[in-house]
């Protein structure tokens, strides 16, 4: 009982001052994980945390290095050595194309329509990439990238300049399609979504910062709430293809 209480009261200093080393892949660690850590943080202000970005591949390397307590990526493929801890977000992709798009005015186009376009796409280790060529492929279409870049912003700076049309999250574009900068359309019979996992070395025992946070995500549901802020209202008088 000692031992129990000794084990708790130093949890707790852990708590009053801890660290938390977070590694998100590219869409969760630019368009979510600073949201969610602002609210982390009210709670728990002496909790210092470290937030590593990169694809999907780099976090899943790292969390199985230890590099970092917990990853957040979308289209996990989990092995032995990890586990996922969470998954309560359904993300989707969208294809984004520019204003004065002769699509833009469009809800949706078929799949098909895309290979008629120069289609920008993300490197090889990214989720995004994976998860859309693999939902493209399960449907009898195969795309060769026209373009390859190397992170998502890149990618909407091409989209805007005319470079191509492009696959992205929901919440990469959220702010430039509210501002009318891109349109976002679905593809007809179409939906590509994937959850985001956190993802945690199963043989590494938690400290109580790590094990804070994604208590944080499973009491809170913030990621629920987000969910549901982020969807985008459909265009009106959109027409589809």
């Amino acid at each position: 009982m000692v031992q129990g209480a000794q084990q708790a009261l130093g949890e707790l200093r852990g708590l009053e001052r801890g660290m938390l080393v977070l590694g998100g892949s590219t869409t969760p660690g630019l368009y979510l994980l600073p949201w969610l850590l602002g609210r982390f943080k009210a709670r728990h202000p002496k909790i210092d945390v470290a937030l590593r970005i990169a694809n999907t591949r780099e976090i899943e390397e790292r969390v199985r290095a230890g590099e970092v307590d917990l990853g957040m990526v979308g289209g996990h493929l989990a092995d032995f050595k990890e586990t996922c801890v969470e998954a309560s977000l359904v993300d989707r992709i969208v294809l984004i194309v520019p204003p004065r798009h002769r699509w833009a005015g469009r809800r949706t186009v078929a799949p098909e329509q895309l290979k008629e376009e120069c289609l920008l796409t993300r490197e090889e280790g990214s989720a995004t990439r994976r998860v859309a060529e693999a939902a493209l492929e399960r449907a009898g279409i195969r795309l060769t990238a026209c373009l390859e870049l190397g992170h998502t912003e890149a990618i909407k700076q091409g989209v805007r300049a005319g470079l191509g049309v492009a696959l992205v999250s929901q919440h990469a574009v959220r702010n430039e399609v509210a501002s009318g900068q891109l349109r976002a359309l679905g593809l007809r019979g179409l939906p590509i979504e994937r959850h985001f996992h956190v993802i945690r070395h199963e043989a590494r025992a938690l400290g109580p910062s790590a094990r804070a946070f994604l208590e944080f995500l499973q009491r809170d549901r913030p990621l629920g709430r987000l969910g549901r802020l982020s969807r985008q209202p459909r265009p009106a008088g959109g027409k589809s293809a």
